[in-house]
């Protein structure tokens, strides 16, 4: 009975060693941003210069995102890694004629760092389809910058510099097809929803709070869909 209990826990060895490899892969696609907080406060800016007829003409629109992942596959269902993703999306006030112009630009880029794990819960042939849970930490900025030119002259300018820190958590599902070997093509959709974000003012060395309404510090909510085309190399 023992050498029966070793030789199974022999092959039960070798079946996870023989299934354990690194995959990377690199990711690109459209995403969506909530931004429920920033539209409201564009729009009010926009309504406060009420001599001007100053439109949002951007508003936090979908833009392209931009990742890599590493990948431990600990057996041919079970993975996890380390992602990190940069975004970026703006808003725009504007109005123009002939004696001058009036623009608000409210800049936003951000680094996601976290983990991931994945679970493969349907094989067909060479394609494989997993549930995936991301989860990490945004590390954004937000740059306001505003200019009013007339007639060639600028007659004011302002830059502001805030930086934030967003909590997230991202499920998603993905649908993998073996190209050649080593090689995969992925299609990933799913949902990044992030926390309620503080955002500072420490470009001058203070740390100023930002506050909306209702006394709340401002949210910068890049809570949204995802869409992803990845691809990935097996080592």
């Amino acid at each position: 009975m023992k050498k029966i209990h070793t030789i199974w826990a022999f092959l039960a060895f070798v079946t996870v060693v023989n299934g354990q490899h690194f995959s990377l892969r690199f990711e690109s696609g459209p995403g969506q941003y909530s931004m429920r907080d920033l539209k409201a406060l564009q729009t009010d800016l926009k309504n406060t210069i009420s001599a001007l007829e100053v439109e949002s003409v951007e508003r936090f629109p979908t833009t392209l995102y931009y990742g890599i992942q590493a990948n431990y596959h600990f057996n041919k269902r079970i993975a996890m890694g380390v992602h990190v993703y940069y975004n970026t999306t703006a808003g725009r006030n504007h109005v123009a004629d002939y004696s001058g112009e009036y623009k608000m630009d409210m800049l936003l880029n951000s680094v996601a760092n976290g983990t991931n794990f994945s679970y493969t819960f349907a094989g067909f042939g060479k394609m494989n389809i997993s549930a995936v849970l991301g989860t990490g930490v945004r590390l954004s900025g937000f740059r306001v910058k505003e200019d009013l030119i007339v007639y060639g002259d600028t007659l004011s300018h302002s830059n502001e510099l805030y930086r934030g820190v967003n909590y997230y958590v991202a499920p998603a599902i993905e649908v993998s097809y073996s190209l050649v070997k080593k090689l995969e093509l992925i299609v990933k959709a799913g949902y990044e929803l992030n926390f309620r974000s503080v955002y500072v003012d420490n470009e001058d060395g203070e740390n100023m709070i930002l506050f909306y309404r209702e006394n709340k510090p401002l949210n910068i909510d890049y809570s949204g869909l995802r869409v992803g085309l990845c691809i990935a190399y097996n080592f």
